[in-house]
């Protein structure tokens, strides 16, 4: 797995999703890159009145040699696009749907 490439895909998907300086009223974008772990979050938190928001739009960790796409709350299409940037569709694995489904989502199971 070429990692630096992995990185880079999901540098371009995170800034294709949070345009520069580009907030939702009081709320913002962070993203969350862990390169020593291969954790990496795309965050919307702040504040809507006076409920307290903070919400996982995109994480994805690499396990055993796989891209664990584990939450995509985001009408982008993160796996297509990791696909599109050159990850190879077997080594993605849709870890947000339970492991029966999994063999028939044409990526990886994660077995």
């Amino acid at each position: 797995m070429d990692i630096k490439k992995l990185e880079s895909a999901i540098e371009k998907i995170f800034a294709d999703l949070t345009p520069p300086n580009y907030r939702l009223g009081s709320l913002e974008y962070n993203w969350i890159f862990d390169t020593s772990r291969h954790h990496y979050q795309l965050l919307l938190e702040g504040w809507d009145a006076n409920t307290r928001i903070l919400e996982i739009l995109v994480q994805i960790d690499v396990k055993n040699n796989l891209v664990w796409l584990q939450e995509d709350n985001t009408d982008y299409g993160v796996a297509e696009a990791l696909v599109n940037a050159g990850i190879p569709k077997e080594t993605i694995v849709l870890g947000f749907h339970a492991p029966y489904k999994r063999p028939y989502t044409g990526f990886a199971t994660g077995d």
